[in-house]
């Protein structure tokens, strides 16, 4: 008889623990499912506003940026991967059995061959079974903090396996072993004239930007004239603000200084965060390096990049019209994109130490 006090206080500690519980369960759920919720209203935004190209778009004028230097993010409408591509890729889903669930995140650097490199994943989509995959464009007119957020919230979302075409600076995303970030970089000057040509001439896919806002700069001696002027940011800011290593560098207000400071942290990103940053001058050993070290997911890269088909769609991506300045006019360029060119020497560098050890020749 004198146990049964506790006997029922027993019980009704018990039934009170398990209301907490079942509290407890039922508040995470709803966090979760508020949090999901959230980030497929943020996903479908990007998609509304024409940011995200993904394997499953049909709208016919769904481009992939080339390029950050618009002024007017609306405005936006670089050459397109050809849209039969877009239409063939199926997305998976989820998960793929049997492969590694790695998201690569490719940060973009405008006529870096980005175009090309997302026309030969897309044709493998389905031979090696990704999960995603995309673009995020048109982040230009963003402020930096809400760059980060949206770049950060579709990687989150994605469908891993995912091959993610991210056209702003680089982001830091965590320490997740299964993200890999991989760009391409290309000589600072050949770069700096195929931005120029190709906003003046276009390429075989899309013709001269008549809204670029450069009337006046597209003059047969307008390097001659803008070297004698001795104004050299006003004449090429417009390309040399745009320079690659401060989008290693990433969206810090440091990142947007022309300072040694910035320079050498994208030194340490490039070389430290990212797994290849490759080469544009040595395309297809690039994409063997890709295929070496993540043969799951980029396996017959290289024989796609020798096919017919390719070197087709390649030959409408290319700059038309570019014309050399001359020599003096080249040398003094070099000399303004000297803090470029030692970023360059450096990555370079470093991807053929990383060619070596995989005994690529």
């Amino acid at each position: 008889m004198v146990l049964l006090p506790y006997r029922k206080l027993l019980r009704v500690f018990a039934l009170l623990l398990f209301s907490f519980v079942l509290i407890y369960v039922g508040m995470l759920l709803g966090i979760m499912s508020c949090q999901e919720g959230s980030n497929r209203h943020v996903r479908q935004k990007l998609a509304d506003q024409g940011r995200i190209v993904s394997s499953n778009h049909n709208n016919d004028d769904a481009s992939i940026s080339n390029s950050e230097s618009d002024d007017d993010s609306k405005n936006i409408s670089n050459p397109d991967i050809p849209q039969v591509i877009m239409d063939d890729l199926k997305p998976t889903a989820g998960p793929v059995a049997g492969i590694p669930n790695t998201t690569f995140v490719y940060f973009i650097i405008p006529k870096c061959g980005s175009r090309t490199l997302f026309y030969l994943v897309s044709q493998l989509k389905d031979r090696n079974r990704w999960g995603e995959v995309s673009a995020l464009t048109k982040l230009v007119m963003e402020k930096r903090r809400d760059r980060t957020k949206m770049v950060q919230q579709y990687v989150d979302n994605a469908t891993s396996p995912a091959f993610l075409y991210v056209d702003t600076s680089f982001v830091p995303l965590g320490d997740d072993p299964d993200l890999v970030y991989i760009s391409l970089i290309r000589n600072p000057l050949e770069r700096f004239l195929s931005a120029y040509y190709f906003e003046k001439s276009g390429d075989g896919i899309k013709g001269p930007d008549p809204d670029a806002g450069l009337k006046g700069k597209y003059g047969r001696d307008y390097f001659s004239q803008c070297q004698k002027s001795h104004r050299n940011d006003t004449c090429f800011g417009h390309w040399l603000g745009k320079t690659i290593h401060p989008r290693f560098c990433g969206v810090t207000n440091l990142c947007s200084q022309m300072a040694r400071k910035t320079i050498e942290r994208a030194k340490r990103i490039a070389t430290q965060k990212f797994a290849i940053v490759g080469i544009l001058e040595e395309f297809e050993r690039f994409l063997q390096l890709l295929e070496k070290k993540f043969p799951a997911h980029f396996a017959g890269i290289v024989d796609l990049y020798r096919d017919k088909e390719t070197r087709e769609f390649m030959s409408k991506v290319k700059t038309r019209q570019k014309e050399r300045p001359k020599p003096e006019i080249i040398e003094q360029m070099m000399v303004d994109m000297k803090l470029d060119f030692e970023f360059y020497d450096h990555v370079r560098e470093h991807f053929h130490e990383q060619l070596g050890e995989y005994g690529i020749e």
